[in-house]
């Protein structure tokens, strides 16, 4: 459930709940609750509207600023760990077809590495 609109969620800040508002919406109970009012029919698909009718479980509020200040930070590295995966993988997809035919060897290809990074 990460695409576009669930990243506008996390990009809060502090103090802002934002990791917990993203911790609730991965929640089973509430996919369930998003699947159950789903106007989709071959991929579930939830509106915003839905969305804002699910009524979580709200703990005191220094709870979830205590929450947010340990979440964030994670919710931060899972999104740097995404865009460095993808960055990966388009190296990977440039480097090995060239490798393989013997366009470059593997010390051009670490070179070329050295100068994407």
């Amino acid at each position: 459930m990460f695409d576009s609109e669930v990243r506008k969620l996390g990009q809060g800040g502090k103090g802002s709940g934002s990791a917990f508002v993203l911790a609730c919406i991965s929640l089973d109970e509430f996919v369930a609750y998003t699947d159950q009012t789903s106007g989709g029919t071959k991929m579930p698909r939830t509106s915003w509207e839905q969305m804002a009718r699910y009524s979580p479980v709200l703990p005191p509020y220094r709870l979830t600023v205590a929450f947010q200040d340990f979440a964030a930070p994670l919710f931060e590295q899972i999104v740097s760990n995404i865009y460095e995966s993808r960055t990966l993988a388009q190296m990977r997809d440039l480097l090995i077809p060239k490798l393989m035919s013997g366009e470059v060897c593997v010390r051009e290809a670490e070179t070329a590495m050295a100068e994407l990074v």
